[in-house]
């Protein structure tokens, strides 16, 4: 886990979207990971842009207070992404495999 560490030199203009979408974002993501019916490194570049958008949605002021106004959606957020991590190494194992 990470700390947030965060300077405001602006008023943010973006207004926070719902995390709860977040979270079911990233379970999707998890079962496209763990289909096998498309090329993995498709896969993977469609998870990484998946990634980047969940990402940037998060980012900023707008993105901390869309996750402080939905503590259990935030908490669904974490759990998935410890599953996506999970996923992650356990590619990265089977890539390493001979």
């Amino acid at each position: 886990m990470c700390g947030i560490i965060a300077v405001i030199r602006q008023k943010s203009t973006r207004v926070p979207v719902p995390a709860a979408p977040l979270a079911q974002n990233l379970a999707d993501l998890h079962a496209q990971l763990a289909a096998p019916t498309a090329d993995l490194c498709d896969r993977l570049l469609d998870a990484a842009d998946q990634l980047e958008q969940v990402d940037q949605v998060l980012r900023g002021v707008a993105g901390l207070r869309s996750l402080l106004f939905d503590p259990d959606a935030t908490a669904a957020i974490a759990r998935q992404a410890a599953v996506l991590q999970a996923d992650a190494e356990s590619l990265e194992l089977a890539l390493d495999q001979p």
